[in-house]
């Protein structure tokens, strides 16, 4: 059978009009066009696919029971006083090295922790030359000289609580009471003496439970003399079973269940944090403080701090590579400050005994039982987009697999035919 034969049995419209030599000259052009056409909605198909091939929907949840957030307080960056005046009298100092100089730069050791501290790179490198000469490191010198957590903290009561224990991993804090009358209220040690306001702060944040605390993270600020509420609520991200099966690249998003190197779960500011750790590693070999420290690395000195803070990478830049996760919880609180005034008598007994003038009060709570949860969900999968290509295929040109089929038989007879003819 010729090829002509052939295409006038093609399973596919207007292929009969080809093997016609009277029609073929306005077949062969109209043709043309609609698989130019066809190829166009094909590649626009596609790349709506790959740019965004998932969608959100809102449901709202109202839940009788929360998980309580944990609570982080956070104390000045500023070393206590008394405890460097502590530290200085019971070192042991090298040759030409003596305690009023060091407890004169002693709170630039602080630089290590927090970019806001002013420092004289001298003057760490003798600090740094005192803590080797006593075996200490950085770390162990600011556990020393920072306020303890019964220190910072005066006073706690947990209202309307209680206590729900799942496995010895999973051990977490439930409550059925929502609003400014129930929560978690602390006394805050204020007594220290206020100088530079970025590092002689302390702040309180709020963050799901069993999280990764980051030193180097912000809250809200806590002023001397005052109460301030935290409210709390957060936002769920969920995704359907049709988006989880895409690639993701595809859905824009990681599971929270996959694992990174160091951390035992994904998440956008731990993946962030790794990056900063690979970058830090890669120009300053070494680690910050606040750093997670990976087996056979060190914690950057002195000399390094300059080269890691230029290491550092800011969560929402665009110069990370980490997406948002799937499925996961984001915070957010809501605060607000109130003078604590002695004249005016309290109810609570909470506040019996407090100076007001040298303590904050901080009552975190939940706000509402309603929480919104965004679902990821699909357009449509990898069956439906290949349906929806036949479909456009089918449109134009009635194909189906079997006329595929039949256009390589056509193509293999072509083929067949050129080679005989350049035999003989």
């Amino acid at each position: 059978m010729t090829p002509m034969k052939l295409l006038g049995h093609a399973q596919f419209h207007g292929a009969n009009r080809l093997a016609d030599k009277t029609s073929r000259w306005i077949w062969a052009p109209a043709l043309l066009i609609l698989l130019g056409s066809a190829i166009t909605l094909v590649m626009m198909t596609v790349k709506r696919y790959q740019d965004n091939p998932t969608y959100m929907v809102q449901i709202d949840s109202v839940f009788s029971v929360k998980k309580f957030p944990a609570v982080v307080l956070c104390p000045e960056i500023k070393f206590v006083e008394e405890k460097m005046d502590d530290f200085v009298a019971k070192v042991q100092y090298p040759p030409g090295m003596n305690s009023t100089k060091i407890r004169e730069i002693l709170p630039q050791l602080a630089a290590f922790y927090s970019l806001d501290v002013p420092y004289v790179l001298t003057d760490l490198l003798q600090i740094e030359h005192l803590l080797d000469y006593n075996g200490l490191t950085v770390e162990t010198a600011g556990e020393i000289l920072t306020a303890t957590c019964e220190e910072t903290m005066l006073r706690e009561m947990l209202e309307h609580g209680r206590d729900i224990e799942g496995t010895q991993q999973q051990h977490h804090q439930y409550t059925k009471w929502f609003g400014y009358t129930s929560g978690l209220m602390l006394a805050v040690n204020q007594s220290q003496k206020l100088t530079v306001v970025d590092i002689s702060y302390k702040w309180v944040a709020t963050l799901p439970s069993q999280y990764y605390v980051d030193i180097s993270m912000n809250g809200t600020a806590l002023n001397p003399g005052s109460e301030h509420w935290i409210a709390f609520y957060s936002k769920g991200y969920q995704i359907g079973v049709g988006a989880k099966s895409l690639r993701p690249t595809l859905r824009k998003c990681y599971m929270s269940s996959d694992k990174l190197r160091y951390f035992p779960m994904y998440g956008k500011e731990f993946c962030t944090l790794e990056e900063e750790m690979a970058n830090t590693l890669s120009k300053c070999k070494c680690v910050r403080v606040n750093h997670p420290i990976p087996p056979g690395t060190s914690v950057c000195r002195a000399a390094m701090l300059q080269c890691s803070a230029q290491a550092l990478i800011a969560i929402d830049s665009g110069s990370t590579a980490c997406p948002m996760a799937c499925d996961f919880e984001k915070t957010y609180v809501i605060a607000s400050n109130y003078k604590l005034d002695d004249s005016v008598r309290t109810v609570e007994p909470f506040y019996k005994g407090l100076n007001f003038e040298k303590v904050s009060v901080v009552r975190v709570f939940i706000q509402r039982r309603k929480r919104p949860t965004l679902e990821r969900w699909s357009y449509f999968d990898y069956l439906d987009l290949f349906s929806q290509i036949g479909g456009m295929f089918s449109v134009f040109f009635g194909c189906s697999i079997l006329t595929l089929l039949g256009l390589l038989q056509l193509a293999w007879h072509v083929i067949v035919k050129q080679c005989q003819r350049r035999r003989n």
